[in-house]
């Protein structure tokens, strides 16, 4: 019969190669998924949804959820993460536009923000720089307001509360997969058929929280930061998330009965400032009669409309996510969403002394 002793130290034997295996897998997962950055501590750390990080407080503007902190400098999503003092993912703009200058509002979610890949990559700093460089004395600003987790509604808020402060010339609004229901009709109406061809999956159900509990809806959002980042686990959290739900707070609804074409076809009444619909897909399947009807919708409002999803054809969809565990578009799809948004654009003849 074998001793107390040896059997302690079986044990811990087998505990200290337990330890070794999960240290193995740990170190290949992150190598795997993000090459030898996966081992920095502070870029592995920063593979977190955008609520589970310290980068959002709650907004004073009206009908806005939320918005990023001003003047931030950290990494999100593995990728370095800057905003500007007006609480923007971009460099400083004076909210005065300067001469011979051309200025872009780009209103979005996180594919514009963009999630996972660094602002000198995203398809409006790509615009930006090739419009400036290539129709100089002329210089192209876009403005970048987009922020993650925002419904359509919340987009219209910044529009309307923040983006046209600074003149723009030309609003580019845009959308993706989730938000495009609501082009049609107000948000607490935009269903999609159950089954395709018919349409796209129904969205998810968003859990409403209460009233009472809406202006600290931030802070009750779980988080899994701590204060030890360096014994932090990848496998841990990502198995975590798994089986923790996203939690979406307050209302997803509430346009007044209204779709979104309608409110921005009203804005650009009232302003004069043209404004774009983009969607920005990089799936390259059918379009679905839904869809068509969104896009036919849209241009009876006198709003131009572009689905990108044709530049993708002949591509594979999981070869422009972030990775195998993030479906957002790669630094290679923000340069093709760049190139078919510039050729939109310069065939509306909407950018000045642009050729098609």
């Amino acid at each position: 019969m074998p001793s107390v002793r040896s059997v302690v130290r079986r044990l811990a034997q087998l505990l200290v190669v337990g330890v070794a295996l999960l240290a193995a897998l740990e170190v290949t997962a992150r190598i795997h998924l993000f090459g030898f950055s996966g081992l920095v501590p502070e870029r592995i750390n920063s593979w977190r949804l955008l609520h589970e990080t310290k980068f959002l407080q709650p907004s004073p503007l009206p009908g806005l959820r939320h918005e990023l902190k001003p003047n931030l400098e950290g990494y999100f999503r593995m990728v370095p993460f800057r905003t500007n003092a007006r609480g923007l993912r971009d460099r400083e703009y004076a909210l005065k536009k300067p001469e011979h200058c051309f200025r872009v509002a780009v209103i979005g979610s996180s594919f514009s923000m963009p999630e996972g890949v660094a602002i000198e990559d995203a398809w409006h700093s790509l615009l930006e720089e090739r419009l400036s460089e290539e129709l100089a004395p002329t210089s192209y600003q876009f403005v970048n307001f987009a922020v993650g987790m925002l419904s359509s509604k919340h987009m219209l808020a910044i529009l309307e509360s923040r983006a046209l402060a600074y003149q723009p010339d030309l609003i580019v609004y845009t959308v993706t997969r989730l938000s495009t229901p609501a082009l049609h009709r107000a948000e607490r109406h935009a269903r999609l058929p159950a089954r395709r061809p018919k349409g796209p999956p129904k969205l998810p159900r968003v859990r409403r929280s209460p009233p009472e509990k809406r202006p600290n809806e931030l802070e009750g959002l779980p988080r899994l930061q701590h204060d030890f980042p360096v014994l932090d686990s990848f496998l841990v959290r990502l198995v975590s998330s798994r089986f923790t739900p996203i939690r979406h707070t307050g209302r997803q609804a509430g346009l007044s009965g209204r779709g979104v074409l309608e409110r921005l076809a009203a804005i650009e009444q009232r302003t004069g400032i043209p404004i774009v619909v983009v969607r920005l897909e990089f799936e390259s399947r059918p379009k679905s009669p839904y869809e068509i009807a969104i896009e036919a919708q849209s241009r009876q409002h006198g709003i131009p409309y572009l689905d990108t999803r044709d530049a993708f054809r002949g591509t594979r969809y999981r070869d422009l996510w972030l990775n195998a565990l993030d479906a957002h578009p790669s630094a290679r799809a923000h340069a093709i969403f760049a190139d078919t948004i510039d050729a939109f654009l310069r065939a509306q003849t909407l950018l000045p002394g642009a050729s098609s």
